[in-house]
């Protein structure tokens, strides 16, 4: 058990993939997350009570707080495909790149527009072996992911290197009551964050999920999953992919 705990953290094992006990393939995880109890996974709140929202807004600035602190560490560089961190450098991950899902927006909660950010749990050394050539992406990939990735400009190849995220509802009836979702910044985890090297101030990359027009009273049940030819998806142990349940209600009380 000692040696179990030691090579884990909150955001994944600390090993190197070779030696990790958890496997090779990261996990997804989400925020916010409920605070008084780890165990639930619904994210509730009525738009009909005045500040009903306020756990989860407040636990989403306590979440970004790093985001905000380490955008100014003095090893954090802007990156894009073309442009990679340089040996002891990292990557920075712009806060306001997730606009309208920022706090100075309450991240959309009091609208019934709620945001929720999901991250790859780091595993050290890890890189993922993209899904890069449009012709040749997985049966299983959902269509409308495929269509998006078709759809990209092909003269930017670079921008091919991403491990594609994809959220839907679970059963027929979430995915009837979840409408639009929009992820910010990109459709995906850019690949120019990886490998994570543990060097200071790294900060895995989030992707902000915005809810733009949920379903109003109705419980959904949402399952994200990351795509790369080195992702498995394990719903038991929460490999490549992660649930979560929304309920925006909006009956006075």
């Amino acid at each position: 058990m000692w040696l179990f705990l030691k090579t884990i953290s909150d955001d994944g094992p600390k090993w190197y993939k070779e030696e990790s006990l958890i496997g090779t393939s990261p996990g997804l995880g989400y925020r916010p997350m409920n605070k008084y109890n780890e165990e639930s996974s619904l994210i509730w709140y009525n738009i009909a009570i005045e500040n009903n929202h306020k756990n989860w807004t407040e636990a989403l600035d306590e979440f970004l707080k790093d985001y905000k602190i380490k955008a100014n560490g003095p090893n954090v560089v802007e990156c894009n495909y073309k442009k990679k961190a340089g040996k002891g450098q990292v990557c920075k991950v712009d806060v306001d790149e997730w606009d309208p899902c920022i706090s100075s927006k309450l991240y959309g909660y009091p609208n019934g527009t709620p945001c929720v950010f999901i991250k790859l749990n780091k595993i050290l050394k890890w890189e993922a072996d993209y899904y890069d050539d449009p012709n040749d992406l997985p049966a299983k990939m959902p269509s409308e992911l495929r269509k998006y990735i078709r759809g990209m400009n092909k003269t930017d190849s670079e921008k091919m290197k991403t491990v594609w995220v994809n959220c839907d509802g679970v059963h027929p009836s979430d995915r009837e009551n979840i409408g639009e979702i929009e992820y910010l910044p990109h459709r995906g985890f850019a690949g120019f964050y990886y490998p994570f090297e543990k060097v200071d101030n790294y900060i895995s990359p989030l992707i902000a999920l915005h809810f733009k027009s949920i379903t109003k009273g109705a419980v959904v049940k949402v399952e994200c999953r990351a795509w790369a030819k080195n992702i498995e998806h394990d719903r038991r142990d929460r490999v490549g992919m992660v649930h979560f349940e929304l309920l925006v209600d909006h009956y006075a009380p």
